[in-house]
């Protein structure tokens, strides 16, 4: 059957094994061997079929039609029974669609039970012969991309190279579809379309493809338009009978000589064979699986259908008449001649005869042949005489040695000698002769059977549970008798007392407690530690299963990049600045910030600059240049009939703010009431001057300060004739 599909990659081959035990009962022990595989290698695109071969001969063929998380989880693809005990050495062989070999594994196991083996299959060794040209002869199978004796299994690591990965965040790819898996030491890439953008699949080797095949693939439907022309129609990665679609639809094995076969299990099979037959004995009917049917010319002997010919052969492809045939049969009892269809022909007659027997008389011709007449009586009745009549003498009486009776049965097979019967060779029996009986027997008395026998002790066995070490074990006795002449023998059992050593064995299930947190780490930035969990495991100890607590421990890790490994320094802060202007009360001040974090494993420091905002008190009035002065935080002119000549002062009633002295400032008024409203205070007054009337506070003669009659910042000023607060 011609297969074809597209190959992806190439492979590498890493094995376990665990064995169980089973002998045979009687004659010599013999074991079982189950061969599982496991491996990233999508069944049904990249490989059709597995054979696996045990080294005296013996193999099983395994068609891929099991789903690929089978394969990553583990299939069953032989078992072997009536093994010898030995060393034998196992080759499992996956083979691509098209039947050709892609990669095989060795592994020498020894087999001293029955055995189950685990065969891990990768990618890694893509391209790897071994052994290696300059490399160990003795390593002669891939293991994990390298080259490896074939006596490396989970059982014996000390003969495998080291491990490839022990978790699955040790297997690293370039390809982000692939779930890396770690078994057994070697890593497993199986393809996951999950890993894929929606509408996409997973390419071991190109990655996500958008769903439509293989590169290259033109799609002509949704399902296989034929199955049996090479072509991937639907572009689903499947060709042919390996494709769903085509399961029981006709197909074609590319065998001329084969017909009506079907899908099935992913594989072209069944139908029958073309018959080559042309029903012509001078041709060679024969069939060949390229060409079909041929009928070669021969020379075998043939029937020419003219009975008259004999020795007909073949020539050219037809039947050749041989010789005349002579009808002559030297019968004088017969008429001869010869018909074409019939042959010859021998018509009897019935005429007088004379057969040459002195023996008979009056012979006649009849049925073709010359028949005897009467015959000559000869017999004497002596049994130790032959009888007969010569042809040419007559009758004659010769002694012979035949057998004959003397009526005794114990002496033996009589013989006759001399005419009579007279010789006795002895007892006809291998044992004991019953003269009475007439027959041989096998004994006559007890005795004559031999004496008791005893079987072998069975297994020690009946143990009350799992620790105990006492218990019984049987055999057979054989008492012979004789009875009717006949050894008859009487079988009892016998049973004895036996022990076994259990100290130190497993008696129970083994449980293991959850894993405790990850810690042990050497540094606070430290991202390798350990973990430890309870492991609880029922021993035979003094006759009796008790539990022995042990604890398990493997390494963990976490993650510590970016995580804070100590306190943050602060800085002293800095005066107080960067004011917008000379009335602004508001600033920022700065200082210094470390901070200690982890990164790539180790405590590092990074420096960074804090900042605040800052406060400082700024006195109504203060100056801030010009004719100017701050008020509430704003640089306002002292002309200002919101803050005329103090802050707070406002002219009301659209009055100004005049300049009655030079450098003083009040707000032009009519009335005291004005005034007192405008701000200045209870003791305010509207005072005349020569340039108009302003409000300002009457203060004593002589005064030096306004403070307590006025809004703050008023003067107090002596004049001739009159005393007055201004601004």
């Amino acid at each position: 059957m011609v297969r074809r599909a597209v190959r992806w990659l190439s492979f590498a081959v890493a094995i376990g094994a665990t064995a169980t035990f089973a002998a045979s009962c009687g004659g010599a022990t013999t074991y079982a061997l189950s061969v599982d595989l496991r491996t990233d290698l999508v069944p049904g695109v990249e490989f059709g079929r597995v054979v696996t071969e045990v080294d005296d001969g013996l193999t099983t063929d395994h068609g891929a039609s099991e789903p690929a998380s089978d394969y990553v989880a583990g299939t069953r693809i032989a078992d072997f029974g009536d093994l010898a005990e030995g060393s034998p050495l196992v080759r499992v062989q996956l083979l691509a669609i098209d039947g050709a070999p892609l990669v095989s594994r060795l592994s020498r196991i020894a087999l001293k039970k029955d055995y189950a083996l685990t065969v891990v299959v990768t990618r890694s060794c893509a391209g790897v012969t071994c052994p290696l040209p300059d490399g160990d002869p003795a390593a002669t199978t891939c293991v994990a991309g390298r080259c490896a004796a074939p006596e490396c299994t989970p059982e014996t690591p000390e003969s495998c190279p080291s491990a490839e990965c022990t978790s699955e965040g040790s297997c690293r790819t370039e390809n982000r579809c692939l779930a890396p898996k770690c078994d057994h030491g070697v890593c497993l890439f199986p393809p996951n379309d999950g890993l894929c953008e929606e509408g996409s699949t997973c390419n071991p080797t190109d990655g996500c493809l958008a769903t439509g095949g293989p590169p290259g693939c033109v799609k002509v439907g949704d399902a296989e338009a034929a199955c049996g022309d090479g072509r991937d129609d639907d572009c689903d990665g499947r060709v042919d009978c390996l494709d769903d679609d085509c399961a029981g639809q006709g197909c074609e094995d590319g065998d001329a000589c084969t017909t009506g076969e079907s899908c099935a299990a992913h594989a072209c099979t069944g139908g029958g064979s073309v018959s080559c037959e042309d029903d012509d004995p001078c041709t060679d009917d024969a069939c060949d699986p390229q060409k079909g049917c041929s009928h070669a010319g021969n020379t075998a002997p043939c029937d020419d259908l003219d009975a008259c010919t004999d020795g007909d052969v073949c020539q050219g492809g037809a039947c050749r008449p041989g010789a005349a045939v002579g009808c002559d049969d030297q019968d004088p009892c017969t008429d001869d001649e010869c018909d074409a269809t019939k042959g010859c022909l021998h018509a009897p007659n019935v005429a007088a005869c004379e057969d040459g027997d002195a023996c008979t008389a009056g012979d006649r011709c009849a049925g073709g042949a010359c028949k005897p007449g009467a015959a000559v009586g000869c017999d004497d009745h002596n049994p130790c005489t032959d009888d007969a009549c010569d042809a040419k003498k007559g009758c004659a009486h010769a002694n012979n040695t035949a057998g004959c009776d003397d009526a005794l049965f114990c002496n033996g097979l009589d013989v006759c000698e001399a005419g009579a019967c007279s010789v006795h060779p002895g007892s006809p029996c291998a044992n004991f002769c019953d003269e009475p009986g007439k027959a041989c027997v096998g004994c006559l008395v007890d005795p004559d059977c031999g004496g008791p026998s005893h079987g072998d002790w069975s297994a020690c066995g009946g143990f009350a549970d799992a620790c105990a070490t006492e218990g019984t074990q049987t055999r057979t006795v054989t008492v012979p008798a004789c009875k009717g002449g006949t050894c008859a023998p009487a079988v009892s059992t016998e049973t004895q007392a036996c022990a076994r050593v259990t100290e130190g064995s497993v008696c129970g299930p083994v449980a293991l407690g959850a894993w405790g947190a990850c810690g042990g780490f050497a540094s606070s930035c430290a991202t390798g530690g350990t973990q430890t969990r309870a492991v609880t495991t029922p021993t035979c100890a003094a006759g009796a299963c008790a539990d022995v607590a042990t604890t398990d421990t493997q390494a963990c890790a976490r993650a510590t990049e970016g995580v804070a490994c100590g306190a943050t320094v602060y800085g002293a802060w800095g005066a107080c600045g960067g004011y917008s202007s000379a009335c602004d009360a508001t600033g920022t001040q700065s200082r210094s910030v470390t901070a200690y974090a982890c990164a790539a494993g180790a405590c590092g420091s990074v420096k960074t600059t804090g900042t605040q905002s800052c406060t400082r008190a700024v006195a109504a009035g203060t100056s801030c240049g010009g004719n100017n002065y701050c008020c509430s935080g704003s640089c306002v002119a002292k002309a200002s009939t919101s803050h005329c000549g103090s802050c707070g002062v406002v002219c009301g009633n659209g009055r100004a703010c005049g300049n009655p002295v030079a450098g003083e400032y009040g707000c032009t008024c009519f009335s005291n009431a004005e005034c007192v409203t405008d701000g200045y205070g209870s003791g305010a007054t509207c005072y005349t001057t020569a340039v108009g009337s302003y409000c300002n506070c009457q203060c004593p003669g002589g005064a030096l300060s306004c403070s307590g009659l006025c809004l703050g910042g008023a003067t107090c000023h002596d004049t001739p004739g009159q005393n007055y607060c201004s601004y």
